[in-house]
């Protein structure tokens, strides 16, 4: 991700450099000590997820700059980092929009934790974004003729990677048990895996467990999805059809509390969920 630093103080601004590019995945793409500059240039900049910004600095102190930046780019993250313990100026700056405040002086592992966990959100907040245009009422069919109708099958490699399904394996081995479903027009209780996909009752086994040990992977990810945005419809709405909501809610627990169980994956179940995905614009 590529992040941005604001600090009249140079060696501070080094220090938070030298932090942030301990992870290979990010990159600081501007540093600046003068606020107003740096205004200019984040506005400028095309791909900028997070900033590091202090909270005292002459010309314009970091609240003001952080509320002047999100009336422009609102889905910009602001991390602030000042040394003023000061209860009313920190409740201020999370009003004015900042995601985490951290005193100085700096301390790495706390900085480090704070970015990982703005990433995390960032991440999930695209991946939420991702879903719901995949499977929105009005997803784009460009590039399909307008007068037939999309092959629904189309679909499944799009749902499946928002989930977590991203392996060109995974997704066949799920296209080739779906493919036939449709085909058919069996319910997945119904297959005959001998008869239907020329698989013995060993490769059989070695197929659904495959599938199995992906989705509950998948299932963990809708439940870190649900803790993010607990409101959010969608998550409610296609993780119930996919896995149900209540191992999406047991999952959620697990990842809350390692000893708990969590969720259990029903393969008719997601498939016939997919089914209904997967049919519902088409």
């Amino acid at each position: 991700m590529n992040f941005y630093i604001v600090d009249d103080d140079k060696a501070v601004c080094m220090v938070l450099q030298n932090i942030v590019e301990k992870d290979m995945d990010n990159q600081v793409v501007g540093i600046n000590q003068d606020p107003q500059a740096a205004y200019n240039e984040i506005l400028s900049i095309g791909k900028l997820e997070i900033v590091l910004v202090d909270l005292l600095m002459p010309k314009m102190n970091g609240i003001n700059l952080v509320q002047k930046v999100l009336a422009e780019r609102p889905n910009m993250k602001f991390i602030m980092i000042s040394q003023v313990n000061d209860q009313e100026l920190r409740e201020e700056a999370y009003l004015a929009g900042i995601e985490f405040y951290i005193e100085k002086p700096v301390n790495i592992i706390e900085v480090q934790t704070v970015i990982s966990k703005v990433k995390k959100h960032l991440e999930t907040t695209e991946k939420l974004r991702v879903i719901q245009e995949v499977l929105s009422p009005n997803h784009s069919t460009e590039g399909l003729a307008t007068d037939k109708k999309q092959d629904p099958l189309q679909k499944v490699p799009s749902i499946l990677s928002v989930i977590g399904v991203t392996s060109e394996k995974h997704i066949q081995d799920i296209l080739s048990i779906l493919q036939v479903m449709e085909r058919e027009q069996k319910s997945y209780d119904d297959l005959d895996f001998q008869g239907d996909l020329k698989l013995d009752d060993h490769q059989k086994k070695i197929l659904t467990q495959r599938i199995r040990r992906k989705l509950k992977l998948c299932l963990e990810n809708i439940a870190s999805l649900t803790q993010a945005d607990i409101e959010n419809e969608w998550v409610i709405e296609y993780g119930n059809i996919l896995f149900g909501y209540k191992n999406i809610y047991l999952e959620a627990l697990k990842l809350q509390s390692p000893t708990s169980k969590g969720g259990t994956v029903s393969l008719p179940r997601f498939f016939e969920g997919l089914q209904i995905l997967i049919k519902q614009e088409n």
